[in-house]
């Protein structure tokens, strides 16, 4: 065990939040379901139950006199929930209501008081979101009522508050509107941000480091305590998701591009760079990759989910924030004293399968598809779900030592209770009825960017819609490459003109089908589970491919006879893993095919790199 000039976390910045059902942003103003933590909150110091209890394990970490293992009940009925610098907390009730708790010696409660209190107060009705700043000593507060209006309060010192004054106000100023039509807000140590319903970005507060991606009169000020923005400055559009950390603050726009700026002392801005003991340093908005759903910040660090499930850091590694299996512990004066980990100034992928994920001080959480929570990082109350870590050290603090554990790679919690599985948050490909965690998500993704479908609407992919012949041959064609072919046709029930006519004209010419008889394809009939992996075993024999002797291949199935014409392809499908059957014993081969079962199989048979859902 090492010894450690005790540390504490300030911290808690979470991404920004939106609730469906509570504030509705416009259709299509921008992807409001790249938006995270949608009637739920992502947090490694507190955990909603299936009963809508909170628990919270470190309810006096504001004044450091006690340290708890174990989470302790502190509302009932809870929907959402923020915590920031030194412990000050704040929950949203299902009706709408906004308590508050903990760290308050500068009035970041909103009741008027610099008294600190275990007791959560009532601030405020009808509030849709809140974001607790990271600053323990001057820390505020933001919130968005259910009309769209943004109130703020806690000291009106160096603008944080957004009201436009430019005083060093350090007493408490109680919730005071300062925008309206907001949709997401975000408060970070010194400076916060807020997207407006048409998707612009708005921020205000410090400005040293460039933090608010804005350079006005005051941030060119000789005098660096003075460079701020007191009310808000619109920074850029078309943004879908802002996380605000230490002085440096991430943006994903509607398009995937992640942008970074502010501070860049650790590589947390993951522009390959590091500004090794440079301060004001400017760092205006730059694009760090594309194909990004969400972002959230940290002190020093930053995580990254992209559109594919995979989960990407950078940053400062210190106490293991990164959850890349090492770590490194720093003294007073910011040098490494122990640990082999070291910065991260690209990002860098250390998990897949992931839907969200939310950074706090040294520390991590991150939501799998599967519903499973994982947390890394600073472990010193057990907050992480666990009581220990793969590495240790002892801090002290008022002459007391303490072990303190840290979790260097991602580990599933151990809570005493089952938390409330998350509602589906994230859409695919734009589609409002396709979420992430679906079994055919990366199929209907991949369906969409190869041009294979375009769903049924603008929005919508309709996957427990049955899907006709018509449609599953020309899904088929699609993924061929859409090929013209000259081969006489003798439907009748195929028009010329119809917009499957060519991908039906190639399936025949391919011996993919020839049809429900010799003159009719039946076009709109509903495509069944026999036909389709008929149709692409044909496809696959078509190329070459396919199996001989299928009567040597354990049939699992009772209702599949391989003499029928389809025995053989469903023994090419189960051999080749398109599908595993409805059950362990049954591959019902009469039961309508939906489109979501099709692009599945259609993507397991172009060997499409994996899922990790179960087949069907």
């Amino acid at each position: 065990m090492k010894k450690a000039a005790f540390k504490r976390a300030t911290v808690m910045t979470l991404s920004v939040a939106v609730l469906f059902g509570i504030i509705q942003a416009p259709a299509r103003a921008y992807d409001v379901a790249r938006l995270p933590r949608a009637g739920y909150s992502l947090s490694t110091t507190a955990a909603i139950d299936q009963a809508n209890n909170l628990w919270v394990w470190d309810l006096n970490i504001y004044d450091g006199s006690e340290f708890s293992a174990s989470p302790e009940k502190v509302l009932t009925d809870v929907v959402s929930y923020s915590r920031g610098g030194g412990g000050t907390c704040g929950a949203i009730k299902s009706d709408g209501s906004l308590w508050m708790w903990g760290n308050n010696r500068s009035g970041q409660l909103g009741n008027g008081t610099k008294t600190n209190t275990r007791v959560p107060v009532k601030v405020m009705d009808h509030v849709a979101a809140v974001s607790c700043s990271s600053d323990s000593t001057y820390g505020f507060t933001a919130a968005i009522t259910k009309d769209g209006s943004l109130w703020t309060w806690g000291p009106d010192y160096k603008g944080r508050l957004g009201t436009g004054s430019r005083n060093y106000n350090t007493e408490p100023v109680r919730p005071q509107k300062i925008m309206t039509n907001v949709c997401a807000v975000s408060c970070g140590e010194n400076h916060a941000a807020a997207i407006k319903n048409d998707g612009s970005l708005w921020m205000w507060g410090d400005n040293q480091d460039g933090e608010v991606g804005y350079i006005g009169p005051n941030t060119n000020s000789e005098y660096p305590s003075s460079q701020f923005e007191a009310q808000p400055h619109k920074v850029m559009d078309n943004v879908a998701c802002v996380s605000c950390g230490f002085n440096f603050t991430a943006v994903v726009k509607k398009d995937g591009s992640l942008w970074t700026f502010g501070w860049n002392n650790h590589g947390q801005l993951g522009n390959g760079k590091k500004d090794v003991n440079v301060y004001f340093q400017k760092n205006m908005p730059t694009k760090i990759m594309d194909g990004v759903r969400t972002v959230s910040c940290g002190n020093r660090h930053m995580a990254i989910v992209k559109n594919d499930g995979s989960l990407w850091t950078c940053g400062a590694n210190e106490d293991g924030a990164l959850g890349n299996g090492k770590w490194y512990l720093t003294n007073m004066a910011g040098e490494i004293t122990y640990g082999e980990g070291a910065d991260v100034t690209t990002p860098a992928k250390i998990m897949e399968d992931v839907v969200d994920v939310s950074c706090e001080f040294d520390a991590s959480i991150a939501l799998k598809k599967d519903g499973s929570y994982w947390t890394w990082g600073w472990n010193i109350r057990g907050e992480l779900g666990y009581p220990d870590g793969d590495a240790s050290y002892t801090a002290s603090a008022a002459g007391v030592d303490r072990n303190v554990y840290i979790q260097s790679f991602p580990r599933q919690p151990e809570y005493p209770f089952t938390p409330k599985k998350p509602p589906k948050t994230f859409t695919v490909a734009d589609f409002s009825d396709v979420f992430l965690e679906d079994y055919y998500a990366k199929p209907v993704q991949w369906a969409v960017d190869n041009a294979i479908t375009g769903g049924t609407s603008a929005t919508t992919f309709s996957p427990g819609r049955a899907c006709t012949r018509a449609q599953a041959v020309t899904f088929l064609w699609r993924a061929a490459g859409s090929p013209i072919v000259n081969y006489a046709m003798n439907f009748t029930d195929v028009p010329a003109d119809a917009y499957y006519a060519e991908a039906v004209r190639w399936a025949v010419s391919q011996g993919i089908t020839s049809g429900t008889s010799a003159t009719t394809f039946t076009p709109d009939a509903a495509c069944t589970r026999a036909q389709i992996v008929t149709f692409l075993y044909h496809r696959e024999q078509a190329q070459g491919g396919g199996m001989q002797g299928a009567w040597m291949f354990r049939n699992p199935f009772a209702d599949v006879d391989l003499e029928n014409y389809y025995g053989e392809a469903v023994m090419w499908a189960v051999a080749n893993g398109v599908t595993s059957g409805t059950t362990a014993t049954t591959f019902s081969p009469d039961t309508t095919c939906t489109r979501a079962q099709i692009v599945t199989f259609l993507w397991r048979a172009a060997n499409v790199p994996e899922s990790s859902s179960a087949r069907q």
